[in-house]
């Protein structure tokens, strides 16, 4: 009995012995690459979490520094116009001042 081979079926078959070549490569190929693209999924997701997470301490540090800079010119506003607001009931008060 002659072996049988890929590019020669025997006895008028329609080439299963290839076709079961390629279906065991290709299980053998999906049996790999499940953990091959888990573990790629797995670093993507921590490469991104990291890239996220610097960016969110970014954000944080240019928020607070907007707050300390908002704050501040909150409390100078409300100095001027309180100090303005103070000068004007004086000059309303006693015209004299002006002179």
């Amino acid at each position: 009995m002659c072996p049988q081979t890929e590019s020669a079926p025997q006895n008028g078959s329609t080439g299963l012995n290839t076709l079961d070549k390629e279906r065991d490569l290709y299980l053998h190929k999906w049996n790999m690459q499940p953990r091959q693209t888990l573990t790629s999924h797995i670093n993507r997701l921590l490469v991104m979490v990291s890239k996220y997470h610097k960016l969110y301490q970014l954000v944080k540090e240019i928020y607070g520094i907007a707050y300390s800079l908002h704050s501040r010119l909150l409390r100078q506003c409300h100095a001027t116009l309180s100090n303005t607001t103070f000068t004007s009931m004086q000059l309303f008060i006693n015209p004299v001042v002006l002179n």
